[in-house]
């Protein structure tokens, strides 16, 4: 009988329990990285936005005043 599972167990000899080869580990891994990698794209979109916002408005040249 087959079990479904949603890590491919094909090639894998002996199950390891601990280590870094375990199948779940490198899955929490996998995702760790993909929402490190949205969370620092979010952040510095943010930061950006804010740094852009809190820039002085220029002001308009006055045509024949005081020089």
């Amino acid at each position: 009988m087959r079990l479904l599972s949603p890590f491919p167990l094909e090639h894998a000899h002996a199950l390891p329990v601990t280590g870094e080869h375990h199948p779940l580990r490198r899955e929490f891994n996998r995702w760790m990285s993909l929402a490190n990698t949205i969370t620092m794209t979010l952040a510095l979109i943010a930061l950006a936005g804010i740094l852009s916002l809190k820039r002085e408005p220029v002001p308009p040249k006055l045509f024949g005043g005081p020089t």
